[in-house]
């Protein structure tokens, strides 16, 4: 009993003298940062200037923004479908698949292929056409730091679809990490909903907001080639069956006309002189039905790739001109003097600890 009455009150002293220690430990350690005060406040006072010369040298970043909302017309879709069953087409949806879900179409905005492609789209600014890839490596010095390497200096690249270099499309996908690291955000401003914001920051106004804008046009053109080749295909094979069928159609009428006007009063006794113009009747009519049936489908059709197009509607577009955000000089200063203060109180902690370790 008296041997754990002993234990505890050690315990107790072996706590109280830890504390001990570290109040001492505290004190010596403000006491070093006082005597460094002078020198910890004009480490200040340089970090507080190099923010403000920071400010003036900074390039200021320009922010482009749009929001939609992923348009899933899976009602209309499915009644579309289930007429033209009765047709005997095929819609050919996919509208479950890869642009059924928002989380999908997120991922989609900033892959390789979208990225790629709008990278490798042309566009004109200040009167001269260029790839957006060169504004972007033009923007962030790349070009002028190439230019001591023989490889790079003679880079190009190609619009879209032209087929690029093994150079130039290990410098794309590079570009692409780079740019959905630092340049590209999309998300969901409310989980629960479906509307998507996607938003492009830059240090060039004009790249921002045709880098946007493309992004989008890409994105849905890569859709409508997707999700509705067979659609299109369908249309396509349609619209030439009708082409024909009314080519046909026309010249059977125009022979029914001649074979008439050869016999103009046909003698009863000799019925077989109206064969020829009746067979040319026949072939009217029959391509006349064709043709009807050929243009429900085609009709049908054409509803149901307009109901599978559209894949997005924007709700807000960037306009020029875009949020601008350049760092100010008061928070230059402050962020300067912060950044040093702390870097010089982490230095001088640091060389206390080792000396004290060294006397120990």
């Amino acid at each position: 009993m008296q041997q754990q009455q002993q234990s505890g009150q050690n315990e107790v002293v072996k706590h109280e003298l830890s504390l001990i220690e570290m109040t001492h430990t505290i004190r010596n350690w403000w006491r070093q940062l006082l005597l460094k005060k002078k020198t910890i406040a004009i480490w200040s006072m340089v970090g507080g200037l190099l923010g403000i010369a920071y400010s003036f040298i900074a390039d200021p970043s320009y922010t482009a923004n749009t929001t939609f909302v992923l348009d899933n017309t899976k009602s209309a879709a499915s009644s579309a479908a289930s007429i033209a069953a009765k047709f005997g087409l095929g819609t050919g949806s996919n509208a479950d698949g890869l642009f059924g879900d928002e989380d999908n179409i997120m991922t989609f905005i900033d892959s390789r292929t979208v990225v790629a492609r709008t990278l490798l789209t042309a566009v004109t600014i200040d009167n001269k056409k260029t790839l957006l890839i060169d504004k972007y490596l033009q923007t962030y010095d790349y070009t002028d730091k190439w230019k001591s390497n023989k490889r790079l200096k003679k880079l190009s690249f190609k619009e879209y679809p032209q087929q690029n270099t093994l150079l130039a499309d290990s410098i794309i996908t590079a570009m692409h990490k780079i740019i959905i690291k630092k340049n590209l955000s999309v998300e969901k401003p409310d989980k629960e909903g479906n509307i998507i914001s996607v938003t492009v920051t830059s240090n060039s106004e004009a790249f921002s907001k045709l880098f946007l804008d493309n992004l989008l046009h890409n994105m849905t053109e890569f859709y409508i080639e997707t999700n509705t080749k067979r659609l299109s295909d369908n249309v396509k094979v349609l619209q030439r069956q009708v082409d024909s069928t009314k080519s046909l159609l026309d010249d059977a009428i125009y022979n029914a006309a001649i074979n008439t006007d050869q016999v103009p009063n046909i003698n009863p006794a000799f019925q077989r002189l109206k064969v020829p113009s009746q067979k040319k009747i026949v072939d009217v009519e029959m391509n006349k039905a064709i043709l009807i049936e050929l243009v429900k489908n085609l009709e049908l059709a054409k509803v149901t790739l307009r109901k599978e197009t559209p894949l997005i509607q924007v709700i807000d577009q960037p306009v020029l001109p875009l949020e601008r955000k350049k760092t100010g000089k008061l928070k230059g200063l402050i962020l300067g003097m912060m950044l040093t203060t702390l870097g010089a109180v982490a230095y001088y902690t640091l060389k206390s600890y080792l000396l004290q370790n060294q006397k120990s």
